[in-house]
């Protein structure tokens, strides 16, 4: 857990090394924004089971109730 701009700029460290340097990287977040921004290919766990593995157009896809649940906090707006 980090605040929004740590994560910013960790997340451009992290895509400037993928992109210079040709590296790998697994990234562990709850943050679907940030998941976004970097992943090559998503694992998405739950309950100690692979739930979900593969890119980003396949999991906007895909039908799960537990996944589409989890995707729709991102878009939560709340009152202010």
């Amino acid at each position: 857990m980090v605040d929004p701009l740590m994560a910013h700029l960790l997340g451009d460290l992290i895509e400037r090394l993928k992109r210079q340097l040709h590296l790998t990287s697994i990234v562990v977040t709850h943050d679907m924004r940030f998941a976004k921004k970097l992943a090559d290919r998503l694992l998405f766990l739950h309950e100690g089971t692979a739930r979900f593995f593969g890119t980003l157009a396949e999991l906007e896809k895909i039908d799960d109730p537990i996944l589409r649940d989890f995707m729709a906090l991102d878009e939560l707006v709340l009152p202010q």
